[in-house]
């Protein structure tokens, strides 16, 4: 099934060539992403896994806080099975779509002890990149998914059918249906489709997907109604709000009812887990979800990125309940927003 067929090298890269030698100068593998590992994350780390078993290595993956309910969802209507790690983990770790150790969860230890260490991700560089024995990283991708499927097609590595169609879907969720593209985003569709991927599949099953559970809805719902409100440079509206999960979902529902800038935490064994976005009309004026949650990182002692229209921040236990934390939050971001907004650092 994963079969490594002869390399074409009309677009190796020093890049990329380093991107195989690390992952051949090791038999065994670890593959991650972030905490509820989102489509793209997933696909990623399919492609990451696919990729290593082509060049002849073995490789198991491992999820922190498992996945998201769309990537469940996803992974069920493809009928792919992962092959989860079992035991001990290997001691060389590929870590996909994630900036920051603090989105690791419980597998953060396990990373920093990687006797070699790989990154992939389309994010801003965050900690974990200078941790790194090496990364590819390209902020300018709308997706891991494109940079990963790229680097199979230059390996010669075969796709399989299902797994390319996920990366399709990964490419679709992570790009807002191509609303944000990159230079590699189209040559990423065209090669997973080439390699079988079914993109009306995959469009279908992404579609499904979006159908909120009662839980998601309650939680929207919630985080509406807890809302502290402030504003920025006149019209710039910000939502700073808490939830006990589905921060994210949370965070795009504050955005769909017309906030520019939406935070929402929830409280989590080891502090407070923030998710933030940001309208189109915010990242015009220079406002992005990653200097965001650097920011929140930075003033609180915990760590954050992300790329322009989201972030993930990860503080400590800031105030003696979340209500209070979230009323720190809601105060002190108004100004910050106001100083990006007006050409401020």
């Amino acid at each position: 099934m994963w079969r490594r067929l002869p390399v074409k090298r009309l677009e190796s890269s020093s890049e990329g060539l380093g991107l195989e030698r690390y992952l051949g100068s090791a038999d065994n593998w670890l593959v991650t992403a972030h905490k509820n590992a989102d489509p793209d994350a997933v696909a990623s780390a399919l492609l990451a896994y696919v990729i290593v078993r082509g060049l002849g290595g073995r490789a198991c993956i491992l999820f922190p806080e498992g996945v998201s309910a769309a990537s469940k969802r996803l992974l069920a209507g493809l009928g792919i099975e992962v092959e989860y790690c079992t035991g001990d983990p290997p001691a060389n770790v590929v870590v996909v779509d994630t900036a920051n150790p603090a989105q690791l969860g419980g597998l953060r230890e396990v990373v920093e002890g990687a006797s070699i260490l790989i990154v992939v991700d389309h994010h801003r560089p965050g900690d974990l990149y200078s941790r790194a024995s090496y990364s590819l990283v390209d902020p300018s991708a709308a997706s891991t998914t494109e940079l990963l499927a790229l680097e199979a097609r230059r390996m010669g590595v075969e796709i399989p059918q299902s797994i390319a169609t996920l990366g399709l879907a990964g490419i679709l969720y992570d790009s807002k249906r191509f609303l944000l593209v990159g230079p590699g985003t189209f040559r990423a569709v065209q090669t997973l489709i080439d390699y079988g991927g079914d993109y009306s599949r995959a469009l279908q099953l992404l579609t499904q997907t979006g159908g909120l559970t009662l839980s998601e809805r309650i939680a929207r719902l919630k985080a509406v109604s807890r809302a502290r409100l402030g504003r920025a440079c006149k019209e710039v509206l910000i939502a700073v709000t808490h939830v006990g999960s589905y921060e994210s979902s949370a965070a795009r529902a504050l955005l769909e009812v017309g906030a520019d800038v939406a935070v929402v935490l929830a409280e989590r064994r080891e502090g407070y887990r923030v998710s933030v976005r940001v309208s189109r009309g915010a990242e015009a004026l220079g406002i992005t979800a990653d200097k965001i949650a650097l920011y929140l990182a930075e003033k609180y002692g915990g760590e954050g990125g992300g790329h322009s229209g989201a972030g993930m921040a990860q503080l400590p236990f800031i105030a003696p309940s979340i209500e209070e934390a979230t009323d720190m939050v809601a105060k002190t971001l108004p100004g910050r927003v106001g100083r990006i907004c007006t050409g401020g650092k």
